[in-house]
C-alpha cells in the first residue's frame, strides 16, 4: 500500500489489495451466520417435524478487497489549555471485492486522554463499528433461544476510565 504522512500528527494508508479473514469461535455464532459466516443447514422431516443439522456453520470467512486508514494523533498543542490533552482518532474503511464491494465497513475509533495533575489521568475511549455482514440474533422473549435473525446495525462501545499513578 501507500502510507501518506504530511507532519508527525497524520496519516492516510491506502491498500489496493487486502485479505481480510473473520474467524468466529463460537458454533452456535457460527450456525446462525454471524459475522457473514456460511450458517449450518438443516433438514425438516416432514412426517415428525423435527429439524436436523446436516453441516455445521462456517468458522471462518475469507475477504479480497480494499483496505484505507485514516489516523491522527496529536499529545503537544500549541494553546496552553490543550496541555496534557491527547487526541487520537482512526479510521478503517474496508470494501470486499468479491461480494457487495459497494458495502464498506467501517471501523472508527477515537481516543482523548487528559491529565489532571501529577496523580490522576481520565480517558475517554469510543468506537462505532459497522459490518455489512454482520447478522444480529435477536431474544425477543428473554428465554435463551434466538427467535429470529436482523441485519447489520451500527455498534458503539464507550469506555470511561480514570487513572491514579503514584511514583515511589
Amino acid at each position: 500500500g501507500l502510507d501518506y504522512k504530511p507532519n508527525n500528527y497524520f496519516s492516510a494508508y491506502i491498500s489496493p489489495i487486502t485479505a481480510r479473514f473473520i474467524i468466529v469461535n463460537d458454533q452456535t455464532l457460527a450456525d446462525l451466520g454471524s459475522f457473514g459466516v456460511t450458517p449450518a443447514k438443516y433438514v425438516i422431516d416432514e412426517v415428525s417435524g423435527t429439524t436436523t443439522k446436516i453441516k455445521n456453520g462456517e468458522l471462518c470467512k475469507y475477504e479480497l478487497g480494499g483496505y484505507a486508514r485514516i489516523q491522527y494523533s496529536r499529545t503537544q498543542w500549541n494553546a496552553k489549555f490543550m496541555k496534557g490533552v491527547g487526541l487520537t482518532t482512526k479510521l478503517n474503511i474496508f470494501s470486499n471485492y468479491i461480494e457487495n464491494p459497494e458495502n464498506i465497513d467501517i471501523d472508527w475509533s477515537t481516543l482523548i486522554t487528559f491529565k489532571i495533575n501529577d496523580y490522576i489521568n481520565v480517558s475517554f475511549d469510543t468506537q462505532l463499528l459497522y459490518d455489512d455482514d454482520t447478522k444480529n440474533p435477536v431474544d425477543e422473549n428473554n428465554d435463551g433461544t434466538i427467535d429470529r435473525i436482523e441485519g447489520p446495525k451500527i455498534q458503539f462501545k464507550e469506555i470511561l476510565g480514570v487513572g491514579f499513578s503514584y511514583k515511589f
